[in-house]
């Protein structure tokens, strides 16, 4: 999944948070810094306004409002919409999205951050001289008898006089940055979006992810099965040419590790790679869906051979009566497992 665009993860992302219970777990209260959403509950609308649209377009933001909601009821305090918002996506981010981001918005030369420090500073750097020194008072204020060392260090930095602007700034920021991570009693995770995903997926029960599937797929292939469901509920979204992808990407990576359903998959896409309808598109994920979901077990040989119609015994290639080589349980070209007596595979037709 860690191979899906920005614009694909946030299709998905959307799309299954209207059929799934979407919600953001993997941020539990004991990874929430208060101090640092206490803070920027402190900001004013339009600095919480401003700070959102800079970084939104900065970062490609992609989560939902369903999991903004669900982090401001995780928080033990009640805060803003906006701010779940702008807490939610720093902490979800990677950290070379944040570091760059930082750098992109604070002026001077490039300084080497640590992330976690990086990720509480961002918002800050957006913020203007006056609002910034307004709110390390505040913070101050309010916990500077949490870390004295810490808070010393940002009350040195607000109250240094033969310091220029640019320099007191950058000390105010990074050191009111520090004062939050020293209130911080376990670090910060920083699940992947491809983890946060599969996740929810994963945790979802088999009853409520085939039913979810069934509101995004309105064509005639019926997937019932839970595992394949859950391969086809991030692959339905996408479009026909972004199934492709993905599929051509899963099998250049992985395909080593179970050639026989790397080759039903490629024969799979390329059959299909020029069937643009909705309908070929849910037929090459739910050939797509049933081979991922078997991707790490070996393609069984039938003990049943349908030419003379007797059994042969376990581990034989061939039929111990008449010779004939003896067919795989699954299909070569599209991996439906069939049923000992299939003379042609039940889903493609094709002879076993």
């Amino acid at each position: 999944m860690s191979e899906l665009g920005g614009a694909d993860e946030k299709l998905v992302t959307e799309k299954l948070s209207e059929v799934l219970p979407f919600s953001l777990n993997a941020l539990s209260n004991e990874n929430i810094n208060m101090m640092f959403a206490d803070a920027l509950s402190m900001l004013y609308t339009d600095d919480l306004l401003m700070i959102s649209q800079r970084l939104s377009q900065a970062m490609h933001w992609s989560l939902t409002s369903k999991q903004y909601d669900f982090f401001k009821q995780q928080s033990e305090m009640d805060i803003d919409l906006s701010v779940a918002r702008i807490y939610a996506e720093l902490h979800y981010a990677n950290d070379n999205l944040i570091l760059s981001t930082l750098n992109r918005f604070l002026k001077g030369p490039r300084r080497a951050y640590n992330s976690d420090t990086a990720r509480y500073m961002l918002p800050l750097a957006l913020l203007s001289n006056f609002n910034l020194s307004q709110i390390a008072s505040k913070v101050i204020e309010k916990y500077g008898q949490t870390n004295k060392l810490t808070f010393t260090a940002l009350e040195a930095a607000l109250t240094a006089k033969n310091t220029s602007a640019f320099r007191k700034r950058g000390e105010i920021i990074e050191t009111l940055a520090s004062c939050f991570i020293s209130t911080q009693t376990t670090s910060i995770e920083k699940p992947s979006w491809s983890g946060l995903l599969l996740a929810e997926i994963e945790v979802a029960s088999d009853e409520t992810v085939v039913s979810a599937l069934k509101k995004i797929n309105i064509s005639s292939i019926s997937i019932d099965d839970p595992v394949m469901a859950r391969y086809a509920l991030i692959l339905g979204p996408l479009s026909h040419t972004s199934v492709n992808k993905l599929g051509t990407e899963i099998v250049n990576k992985f395909g080593h590790i179970n050639r026989p359903r790397s080759e039903i998959i490629m024969d799979a896409l390329e059959n299909k790679r020029t069937d643009n309808t909705y309908q070929g598109k849910w037929e090459l994920i739910e050939i797509l869906a049933r081979n991922f979901s078997l991707f790490n077990t070996v393609i069984a040989t039938s003990t049943f051979c349908y030419d003379c119609e007797r059994d042969s015994p376990s581990g034989a290639e061939r039929c111990i009566f008449c010779g004939l080589a003896l067919p795989k349980v699954d299909c070569l070209k599209c991996g439906m497992t069939n049923v000992p007596e299939a003379r042609f595979c039940m889903s493609c037709g094709e002879t076993r």
